[in-house]
């Protein structure tokens, strides 16, 4: 980030260092993402895995609802790239924060020995497939990203082009979806010491989902506002339930290659998405097929129905570490 900075006050930024430093950017991101899911479980006890998932949740929906503003300010004030420079700074400041981690780190005594990067990959996938709870999160999380890449990508040229809404006005409405995805993240450990995981997990989800039918339904700012209103507190708290099952389901030797496949599957889910909104939208207008994408959502919903996680009252109960079924099939050191 610093390099662009630098680049652009020099005259000398172009679109080649810009991909470059967008793909070290991409690459470092998702090292970060895995490493901190992995990591939160040592630092936090498993019957407040909720909440320590619920206070990530609050930091970024935060930055999420103050950061575009500030950013759009001081980039008419400073410039973009000493905007970026201040970017850089805070990544900076991040690390200076991890450092201050006093929670030792260290390998799981069950880890086994070491095993080569393809066997790790083998052993992620297949604690994955074999646990029943891996196995619905998984599958609700591939369903629920295709289905809503598939809105995202029509929602704006149907605002803009049929609705006649301006960007600013639609700008506001996407917001809106960060703001409800803070206050998901507040009130998600209150909920679910009120009425249980299984349950906030199930109703979140189904709230994030079947908002985005408002779009093509009502048609208008309203409606768009109070859609991404409604998804973003529902998705969070969806998602908070959905890394708290992980967590807690999974063995601290297996926990990185589960956070990475189910990264991995979940997003690959998005390109396609986007693709097949371009075809249906082609095949059939805007309007119906923000209807076809809303009525794709209700598949998570089906898939936690149809699954052990409505039942489940408390996560913390899963023993990752009692031998079963489960994710200990797939354990380092077996074939």
């Amino acid at each position: 980030m610093a390099a662009l900075a630098v680049a652009g006050l020099a005259d000398l930024l172009h679109l080649g260092w810009l991909a470059a430093a967008l793909l070290a950017i991409g690459a470092c991101t998702v090292v970060f993402d895995v490493a901190y899911l992995s990591y939160l479980p040592a630092v936090v006890p498993r019957n407040l895995l909720v909440d320590g998932n619920s206070a990530l949740s609050v930091s970024a929906s935060a930055a999420d609802v103050g950061g575009p503003g500030i950013a759009g300010g001081l980039v008419q004030v400073l410039g973009a790239p000493v905007v970026l420079l201040v970017d850089a700074a805070s990544f900076a400041a991040s690390v200076v924060t991890l450092t201050r981690i006093g929670t030792a780190d260290s390998a799981p005594s069950d880890a086994g020995p070491p095993v080569g990067p393809r066997r790790q990959v083998r052993d992620g996938v297949a604690a994955v497939l074999r646990d029943p709870y891996l196995r619905t999160i998984s599958l609700e999380a591939f369903t629920y990203n295709l289905f809503a890449q598939f809105g995202e990508t029509l929602i704006a040229l149907y605002a803009l082009s049929r609705l006649g809404l301006g960007a600013g006005t639609l700008g506001l409405c996407v917001s809106l979806g960060s703001v409800g995805a803070l206050a998901g993240a507040v009130v998600a450990p209150r909920v679910v010491r009120r009425f249980g995981f299984g349950p906030t997990f199930v109703a979140g989800t189904t709230l994030g989902c079947v908002a985005p039918v408002l779009v093509p339904l009502a048609g208008g700012p309203v409606s768009i506002a109070v859609s991404y209103l409604v998804t973003g507190f529902g998705v969070t708290i969806s998602v908070i339930g959905s890394v708290t099952l992980r967590q807690s389901v999974t063995p601290a030797h297996l926990l990185g290659r589960v956070n990475a496949v189910m990264r991995l599957a979940s997003y690959t889910a998005i390109p396609v998405g986007s693709l097949a909104a371009g075809l249906v939208a082609t095949a059939v207008g805007l309007r119906a097929a923000l209807f076809v994408g809303a009525a794709g959502l209700l598949l998570p919903v089906l898939v936690l129905l149809f699954s052990p996680v409505p039942r489940l009252r408390d996560p913390a109960v899963l023993d990752p570490d009692v031998p079963g079924p489960g994710v200990l099939d797939a354990a380092p050191g077996r074939d």
